[in-house]
């Protein structure tokens, strides 16, 4: 590997809609498999230096979650004194707001959670 070359972690996240589980022990849809199967063709077709990390398959939160109301970002309502699961974390941080879901970035600037 060239020395001037610096490593670079680069995180995509997609939220797809898929019509159910392919493998229950992986958790795996068969959408999941092909997006990560056109993935690895684009890294061997341009023979790109890639170590793949990881891949992680989770369904997306049905309750205390949505779109930022504002710019449409993936967010759950970080101040609810709700239990959440792992899978909240994969969403951006925010909360109810006068009444409405807002991310962390569309908070008002003196919200403790406005980033």
């Amino acid at each position: 590997m060239n020395e001037d070359l610096k490593p670079q972690l680069i995180t995509i996240s997609l939220v797809v809609s898929d019509d159910g589980v392919e493998d229950e022990r992986f958790g795996t849809t068969k959408l999941a498999k092909e997006v990560t199967d056109k993935i690895q063709s684009l890294i061997d077709e341009y023979e790109l230096s890639v170590e793949w990390i990881s891949t992680s398959y989770n369904q997306l939160p049905s309750i205390k979650s949505a779109r930022c109301e504002n710019c449409g970002a993936w967010t759950t309502d970080s101040m609810s004194n709700e239990k959440v699961g792992a899978s909240y974390y994969l969403l951006n941080a925010g909360t109810l707001y006068e009444g409405r879901l807002l991310c962390d970035l569309c908070l008002p600037e003196d919200h403790p959670l406005y980033f």
